[in-house]
């Protein structure tokens, strides 16, 4: 589509998963605390509004909308059904209502 992006992050770490005490909460700077999927998302919408701002004269104020959509994906028939959705969405374009083709 051309107002959105899709992908898949595949994320190995070992460390990831439930134990069986919480940490204690620690105070942070604002924003996802780091290596968790919000500053990964963050990361990689402030790097391609660097790249932006590198090559337009005019660079839009804002691109990104405030938040994102996330899935788990847990086994091997949801992860084709993503894939196939991803490949197949771009055929959405034409009708999609934010679309003027210039």
């Amino acid at each position: 589509m051309p107002n959105h992006v899709h992908g898949i992050l595949t994320i190995s770490n070992d460390t990831v998963g439930a134990t069986h005490e919480s940490p204690l909460l620690q105070r942070q700077a604002k924003g996802p605390p780091p290596g968790s999927l919000g500053a990964t998302i963050e990361s990689f919408k402030s790097s391609v509004m660097r790249k932006i701002h590198q090559s337009w004269i005019s660079s839009p104020e804002k691109i990104w909308q405030r938040n994102y959509y996330e899935h788990i994906i847990r086994d091997e028939e949801d992860y084709q059904n993503k894939v196939e959705y991803i490949l197949t969405n771009p055929i959405n374009w034409e009708i999609d209502k934010e679309y003027s083709p210039s």
